[in-house]
This record gives structure tokens, C-alpha cells and sequence, in this order.
């Protein structure tokens, strides 16, 4: 019988952490100017189906 393989999951946070919990409301022990600057950062990605987005301008892909 082959030996089972197992895989880790990282669940180190990271970048990506507080921009998260900020938009679906798990920001917690955030205070003042820290919070007010992860909000706005926040204001720039969006949640779709858990997976996160940075928004902004889509253009059509030109063949040049």
C-alpha cells in the first residue's frame, strides 16, 4: 500500500487578510487612522464567491 500523501494548508495571513475581513465585516481591534486607511484601501477590491478582486477599468485587449 502506497504511504498517503498529505498537503498543508497555509493559513498564514497575509495582504490580502485585513482587506477581507474589512469587506465582510470581521475587521476587528482596528482603531482611528488605521482603520480609516484600510477602508479606503479596501474601497479598490471587491468579494465575488470568496475570491478577492482589485476593481478598475476594463478595456478590450487590442491585437497591436
Amino acid at each position: 500500500m502506497p504511504p498517503s500523501t498529505m498537503a498543508a494548508i497555509d493559513t498564514t495571513p497575509d495582504w490580502r487578510t485585513p482587506i477581507v475581513n474589512i469587506l465582510t465585516d470581521r475587521a476587528e481591534g482596528l482603531i482611528g487612522t488605521e482603520e480609516r486607511q484600510l477602508r479606503q484601501r479596501a474601497r479598490g477590491y471587491v468579494l465575488v464567491e470568496e475570491a478577492l478582486y482589485k476593481t478598475g477599468v476594463c478595456a478590450p485587449c487590442s491585437d497591436a
